[in-house]
Formats: structure tokens, sequence, C-alpha cells
């Protein structure tokens, strides 16, 4: 039955590594792919807390325009409150002065008809004693009796007309006297309907300053909560950028990589090369198989180091390989290194150019002919010698 070559066991358990067969461990140190995940994220939720501020910044809108509608209503019927105060006012003020002028009526009226009465009672008293004394008149008066009952006449319409005259100002007087209650009654409900305004007047302006009070802190809270949008979006634009920086080192560092073919140092101190990229060789058990990276014959305990930047992306034992370090560089750059005689670097370590990661020893030349190194890209691989810096090279005799 023919034996499976180690390298071929090697490269598929890497494949199976890359595409899905081993999961990278928790990198100690910070994951750029994690702090993208990380802040997007961040930015998600900075979105949905800029929403609800936006949403509530909304709300305090329609509450604000509700309450100076209110106000508006509150000033029409504060105006109204003062018209009508300023007119039941100049009303008041109107009716006092009509008061007061049928007061100096009213005296001059009494006064009026104290005289008329005063005139009344003395006819009264002078036709009274006129007919007490009418006989005598009559007897020892030069006068005739014709011209005696001529003056008794007279004296009667005297008496009648100053009866009219007093019935006539006791008439007026009473009628003035029930003008000015009415007068007065009218003040004083008006005085009643002045301060029921006034009263209504003062709630309004108690309303209208509760609205103010309202209205200031809403604008207040939509200060702040514009103040605290604009920090949201500020926040958002910082992960943004950060993200874009993140990627951008990324993207930099892979592409660091990339640049730097033909001046990558050798991955072990003092290494000679063994074998060549598609070289033949064979291993102690005499089987031959095409190399598909270099073979590296290198010092007992000399040091391994990380050919490039980027992020271990294995550590640890391969069957048929031993001990095994492959590092991720980006854009699908890899580089393998195997046969080492200790790892000194974890699963999702990162690492940079010159990193010691390993030791070399025994192991790698028990079987071969040193500690294997390979770089690939993707599935392809790619001759290391194109890649490492050729003053250094130093191959086998």
């Amino acid at each position: 039955m023919k034996r499976r070559h180690p390298y071929v066991f090697l490269f598929t358990l890497f494949f199976l590594q890359l595409h899905g067969g081993l999961c990278l461990a928790a990198a100690p140190e910070k994951s750029p792919v994690k702090e993208i995940e990380r802040y997007q994220k961040r930015i998600i939720t900075l979105k949905g807390d800029i929403a609800v501020q936006q949403g509530l910044e909304k709300e305090e809108e329609l509450r604000a325009d509700q309450i100076l509608a209110e106000i508006e209503q509150l000033d029409k019927k504060l105006l109204q409150h003062q018209i009508q105060l300023k007119s039941l006012l100049i009303e008041s003020k109107e009716q006092q002065e009509k008061i007061t002028q049928q007061e100096a009526e009213l005296k001059f009226l009494k006064v009026k008809r104290d005289e008329a009465w005063g005139h009344l009672q003395k006819r009264g008293t002078a036709l009274y004693t006129m007919g007490r004394i009418g006989l005598i008149n009559a007897t020892f008066s030069s006068k005739t009796l014709p011209d005696l009952l001529t003056l008794k006449n007279a004296f009667d319409i005297l008496l009648q007309h100053d009866k009219k005259v007093f019935s006539a100002y006791e008439h007026t007087l009473d009628l003035r006297k029930r003008g000015q209650r009415a007068l007065k009654l009218g003040n004083i409900v008006r005085a009643q309907l002045i301060e029921q305004v006034k009263e209504e007047e003062q709630q309004v302006v108690l309303a209208k300053e509760e609205r103010m009070t309202r209205l200031k802190e809403i604008r207040k809270q939509k200060k702040l909560r514009r103040q605290a949008i604009e920090e949201l979006h500020s926040a958002s634009i910082k992960l943004t950028d950060s993200i874009a920086k993140i990627k951008d080192d990324i993207i930099l560092q892979q592409k660091k990589f990339h640049a730097s073919k033909g001046t990558l140092p050798m991955p072990v101190k003092g290494g000679v090369i063994a074998t060549k990229f598609h070289q033949k060789t064979a291993n102690a058990f005499g089987e031959k198989h095409k190399c598909n990276g270099i073979e590296i014959k290198s010092p007992e305990g000399a040091e391994v180091i990380a050919v490039g930047d980027g992020k271990v992306f294995f550590a640890g034992y391969l069957q048929g390989y031993g001990n095994t370090i492959i590092i991720n560089h980006g854009m699908h750059y890899y580089s393998v290194i195997s046969r080492l005689e200790e790892v000194n670097v974890k699963k999702g370590a990162r690492v940079n150019q010159g990193d010691k990661i390993a030791l070399a020893g025994e192991s790698a030349t028990l079987f071969t002919k040193g500690i294997y190194f390979e770089i690939r890209k993707e599935k392809q691989q790619l001759n290391p010698l194109n890649w490492l810096a050729p003053k250094q090279l130093k191959f086998a005799k």
C-alpha cells in the first residue's frame, strides 16, 4: 500500500483549517476584525439611540407647537379681558359721574321742594286765617262782598298752584332717587363684574405663566437632546473613522507583506538551505517527493523568527510534521514553519517581523534535512527563495 507523503497531509490539514476545519481562538491581543465588529455593533446602537432621541425631539417639537397655540389663545383671551375690563371701568366712571351729578340735582330739588312746601304752608295758613275772620272782614271791610269772594278765589288758585308745584318737585325728586338707586345698583353689578373679570384675567395670566414655564423646559430639553444627538452623531462618526483607520491599517499591514517580496529575513538564524523549492528530495525512509517549500538546516537551539507581521493561525503539533506554526500575513498570504523543537507562540497571537516564535532542534533532522518553510497565497505555493533577501541566502554544498 502506497504511503501518503507527510507534505500532502500537512497541506490538507492546513487548508481544512483555512476553510472551516479549525476555528481561530480568541486572541490575547486586540483583534482588528473583532474591534471592527465591536465598533459596528456600537454604531448600530448609536444609530438606534439617535433615532430614539430624534423621535423624542419630534414629540417635544409637537408639544412646543401645541403650547405655543395655547399661549396664543390665552393671549387673545387676555386681550378680550383687558378690553372688557377697560370698558367696564370707563362705564363705571361715567355712571359715578352721573350719580354725583344726580346727587347735586337731588340736593337742588330738595331745596326747591322745601321752598314749595314753605309757600304751600304759608298760603294754607293765610287761607285758613282768612276763612276764620271772613265775617268780620265782610262786616267791617270797605270792600264789597263780590270783591272779597274774588280775593278768596285768588287765594284758592294760588294754593292749588303751590300744591301742584310741590307735587311736581316731589314727583321729580322721586324719579331722580329711583334713577340714582338704579345707577348705584348698576355700579355695584359692574364692580362685581370687574372683580370677576380681574380674577379671570389673573387665572389666564397664571395659565400663560405655567405654559411659558413648560415651554421653557421643553426648549431646554430640546437643546440638551439636540446636543445629545450631535454627540451621538459625533461618536458614530468617530467610530466610523476608527473602523476606516483599522481597515486602512489592515490593508497597509497586508500590503506590507506583499511589498516585502525579496526582503524577508531567514526564518532561522544561521540556517543553510538544504532543499530548494520544487526540488526532489528524500526523507530518512528513502521516500522521494517534490518539496513545495524549502528545507533549512540550522544549528540546534537556533531561534526561529516570524518572517513578517501577522496573526498566528495555527501553533501546535501536526501529525507527520511535528511542531508547526502557520502565520496569516493578510491578503491571503501565509507562512508555514514546521519540524520545530519548541513552539513559543499561541494561536491567535499577533506577531511582528523578527519576533522569536520557536526554537530549532534535533527533531528537524531526524527524518528530513531540516526545518520546513513555505509561503502560500491562497492555495498556490510560492517560491520562498523569491521572498527571502538574497544576501542572506546560503545553500548547502
